[in-house]
C-alpha cells in the first residue's frame, strides 16, 4: 500500500525517493566510469552502489527480524533509501581495500 494510503501527493513522494535512489546509482557509476584511471584506487568517492543497495535491504531485513513491518516504517524506509542515494553521489571517501597486499589482514578494529 505504501504512501497511496496518505493520499495521492504523498504516493508522489514515494516515486520520488525511488527515482532519486535510481538517478543517484547511475550518477555514481557514471562517476566512477569518468575517474577510474585518475583517481587513488584505495578510496571510493562517494558510497559503492552494491554497498547502498546493501544498506537498504540490510534495513528491510532487520526490520523483519525484529518484528516490524507495513506502514508503521514508510517515512523511515524512505529516508534510508534517500540517505543511501545521496551518499552515492555525495564526496565522502570511502576505503575500497584495494590497497591491501594480498594475503594481509582487513583491520576491523578502529583502535590499534
Amino acid at each position: 500500500m505504501g504512501f497511496r494510503a496518505d493520499g495521492p501527493v504523498l504516493a508522489k513522494v514515494g516515486w520520488a525517493a525511488a527515482f532519486l535512489y535510481a538517478a543517484c546509482a547511475a550518477l555514481r557509476l557514471a562517476r566512477f566510469n569518468t575517474q577510474a584511471g585518475s583517481t587513488d584506487k584505495r578510496w571510493f568517492i562517494g558510497l559503492a552502489s552494491p554497498a547502498a543497495a546493501a544498506l537498504v535491504v540490510s534495513f528491510v531485513w532487520a526490520m523483519n527480524t525484529f518484528g516490524y513491518s507495513g506502514q508503521g516504517l514508510r517515512w523511515l524506509a524512505l529516508c534510508v533509501t534517500v540517505a543511501a542515494g545521496l551518499l552515492m553521489v555525495s564526496r565522502i571517501k570511502y576505503f575500497s581495500f584495494k590497497g591491501f597486499p594480498k594475503g594481509e589482514r582487513v583491520p576491523f578494529s578502529c583502535w590499534p
